[in-house]
């Protein structure tokens, strides 16, 4: 069962088990906990969500989503309630799923440290999913500093993963330890020489060049990061450090590619990551008629 989720959706599970030896990884290094804000002043910068779907091996199969905190379970997702609950989805009956909206969950329950579980009933067979352990409080410029977010909307079907998203438009997120810069924009100039030998500009296009700079992550994020994130519709980011050359909000991005990534195996197992990434929008242009 466990290859079957794997195979659905395999950033969504906690870190399993190291298979093949002995080695007590928690020694090493505190369990990671992705950081979720929220606010009652309904401003989106300020509150984040949570989401996960996945997928039945058979019409007769049950899948249901629970709240937990600290360990304790808080609630059952099986309504909107704490955000939006897709029992299925027209166009693919078995998938089911549920976005969490965190400043929902603070107002019922408060801070502290959350994750999202699928008790799971597929073929017979019962298993129980885990979600990465989220740390949720109040949202403030001090707390979020150092910090960066991206959210992404996934429309199409990855040949690898047994879901389907075509038409679906479902929503993923995720803040991690680092910051957007902007990079040295490009420049794409057209011109022209008259019988003066003087350049006359046609049209000069230029590129914003955006670089995401992530501190260290562990293996179910970089692999949500290659396999979700760099596949994406459409990214939209928000840099949280109040020291960045701008305030970087709503930026409406595009994927472009990885920088090579650093690993220090001899300390921890966290992957330090660039990714790079340009406007969505190619309109910054100037012609000349």
């Amino acid at each position: 069962m466990a290859t079957y989720l794997t195979q659905l959706f395999p950033e969504l599970a906690s870190v399993p088990k190291q298979q093949g030896n002995s080695i007590d990884y928690c020694a090493f290094s505190c369990p990671y906990e992705e950081l979720a804000f929220a606010s009652d002043d309904g401003d989106e910068y300020k509150n984040d969500f949570a989401s996960i779907m996945l997928k039945k091996a058979s019409p007769n199969d049950t899948i249901s989503f629970e709240l937990y905190k600290a360990g304790t379970k808080v609630a059952d997702l099986n309504d909107n309630t704490f955000g939006t609950y897709y029992p299925t989805f027209d166009q693919y009956p078995l998938q089911t799923g549920f976005v969490l909206e965190w400043s929902q969950v603070l107002n019922a329950f408060g801070g502290g440290l959350y994750d999202i579980r699928a008790q799971l009933d597929l073929l017979g067979e019962q298993s129980t999913f885990q979600s990465r352990c989220y740390r949720l409080m109040s949202f403030s410029d001090e707390a979020a500093n150092d910090t960066a977010r991206v959210k992404w909307t996934q429309d199409g079907k990855v040949q690898r993963s047994e879901l389907d998203f075509t038409g679906l438009q479902f929503p993923f997120m995720i803040r991690v330890s680092g910051f957007i810069l902007a990079q040295t924009p490009e420049i794409e100039a057209n011109s022209y020489q008259d019988s003066n030998r003087q350049v006359k500009q046609v049209q000069d296009k230029i590129t914003q060049n955006w670089s995401l700079e992530i501190k260290g992550v562990p293996y179910q994020i970089t692999k949500a990061i290659v396999e979700n994130l760099a596949l994406a519709n459409g990214i939209v980011a928000d840099d949280y450090n109040y020291l960045n050359h701008d305030l970087y909000r709503g930026l409406e991005l595009i994927f472009d590619s990885f920088d090579e990534a650093k690993y220090f195996i001899s300390r921890d197992r966290l992957a330090v990551y660039r990714i790079r990434l340009k406007d969505r929008f190619d309109n910054l242009i100037k012609s000349n008629n």
